[in-house]
């Protein structure tokens, strides 16, 4: 049974308008981790683990975070303390529960009809075994129509670039290419220009892909025409540390929910909401606005090449490399959103992320997602003005989601420092984003666009 890292998402309160999602355990449950915490995924139709056995590096865990699966979707969550003497038997008992629901399958497309994919990954190099772990996941997967576009994001004087690169191509279907406009977005942007396929997921060089994640964003792209973009579950790939766990129940991270999901807004919505839907075409609850930033994130989120075209590709003044630090995720599907395009939530599409160990790090990360999140608000007024009645249509509710994350995160004994950085990064993102739009107009090819279509090479 591979172990797994999987996200310790805290399941706080959701904001009105979001989907109420189906977990096993509750919050209060949840609050209460203590880091180290195991994480595996297992398969409820496979011999369930013995998480009674010492582990095999001798960490002394206080519990057991499993994600629970089914083939490639996972359908839920269970947390084990292992002070308990009968963990195996709360397991069991936790997917039976589960399997008592039953899980709902659909018909497969034919294998002909399934697209190929271009995988791109932006890099800086500058954590290469953590690049090459996630190119190894790549080479795991149960689907072979596909190309790796690795974007080198440093300028373009760094020494030792080929031998690099010769390292990085451990498959013929691994391309690099380089991007001296520095910024995740401008490394995205050249991706794209380079990708020969008509599909485009992205991904992050911290993150492991499950084995099937290809195959279920091709399954989906195919069963879908219609959408346009698909996201899917960021599980962590571990809690060894007590930032680790505490960046899970930030609050940061995209809801981890069990059910596929259309988004989409209906002929009589607003443009700055959409209605979600189940498998089955279901409305489920009231409308979602747009600026949620709970739709998908940048390590695991898939595009049509033609939508990403239309919207003139990644804002080059947003995302990690610049001043704001992110955004440029929240921005994109926002407006693929407010343009009337499908966006699909499928938790069979599934990465692992390797968070930040030490509470430094995460309190630069912390302060970067408060930045990016207005700044990719900020971004989205600058391109059209009426998203202003839009944002201030959501000023009540927003001030209602703090207030319950705050008491979700206090109870659950939050650093109240983590949580002052976010929000005074919160307040610094529209200027950051002004500064760094003027910044970006000095340097040389940059621009919120996606070049026309050249020809890829390999150097």
């Amino acid at each position: 049974m591979r172990e797994k890292e999987t996200t310790l998402e805290a399941h706080t309160s959701t904001p009105a308008g979001a989907i109420v999602h189906d977990v096993v355990q509750t919050a209060d449950q949840l609050t209460t981790l203590t880091a180290p915490v195991r994480v595996l995924c297992v398969d409820m139709d496979d011999p369930l683990p013995d998480l009674e056995e010492q582990d095999a590096n001798a960490t002394s865990y206080n519990g057991v975070l499993v994600y629970i699966q089914r083939g490639a979707r996972v359908v839920g969550q269970a947390y084990i303390n292992l002070s308990q003497p009968t963990a195996n038997d709360e397991l069991a008992r936790q997917v039976a529960a589960i399997d008592s629901r039953g899980v709902d399958s659909e018909p497969m497309p034919d294998a002909q009809t399934l697209p190929r994919i271009s995988v791109v990954i932006p890099t800086t190099l500058d954590r290469l075994e953590s690049l090459e772990r996630c190119l190894q996941s790549l080479l795991r997967q149960d689907y072979r129509a596909f190309e790796v576009v690795i974007v080198d994001n440093r300028p373009d004087g760094t020494p030792g670039r080929e031998d690099i690169y010769r390292k990085l191509r451990i498959d013929p279907r691994f391309h690099v290419v380089s991007e001296a406009t520095i910024g995740i977005s401008a490394a995205r942007n050249r991706g794209v220009e380079q990708a020969a396929s008509d599909i485009i997921a992205f991904t992050d060089d911290d993150v492991e892909v499950a084995p099937q994640w290809l195959r279920s964003l091709a399954v989906r792209f195919a069963m879908e025409p219609e959408t346009e973009c698909v996201t899917g579950l960021v599980l962590p790939a571990e809690l060894e540390t007590q930032a680790q766990v505490w960046f899970e129940r930030s609050g940061g991270k995209i809801d981890q929910r069990y059910e596929r999901t259309t988004y989409g807004r209906a002929d009589y919505e607003s443009r700055f909401a959409v209605s979600a839907r189940d498998a089955h075409g279901n409305v489920m609850g009231p409308v979602v606005p747009i600026y949620r930033a709970k739709f998908g994130m940048g390590a695991n989120m898939t595009f049509r090449k033609a939508a990403l075209r239309a919207m003139g590709g990644f804002d080059h003044a947003l995302g990690a490399g610049v001043r704001t630090r992110g955004g440029e995720d929240i921005a994109m599907i926002s407006q693929l959103l407010y343009s009337g395009g499908q966006l699909t939530f499928d938790p069979s599409v599934v990465v692992h992320h390797y968070h930040r160990r030490d509470l430094e790090a995460l309190r630069s990360q912390m302060r970067g997602y408060g930045v990016g999140y207005t700044a990719a608000l900020t971004a989205l007024i600058v391109r059209d003005p009426r998203h202003l009645i839009g944002l201030l249509g959501m000023v009540v509710r927003a001030v209602g989601l703090l207030s319950s994350r705050s008491r979700q995160r206090v109870a659950g004994d939050f650093p109240s420092s983590l949580a002052r950085i976010e929000f005074w990064g919160l307040v610094l993102g529209p200027t950051t984003y002004i500064r760094s739009r003027l910044t970006d107009r000095r340097r040389p090819g940059a621009g919120v666009r996606i070049p026309a279509p050249a020809v890829r090479s390999n150097g």
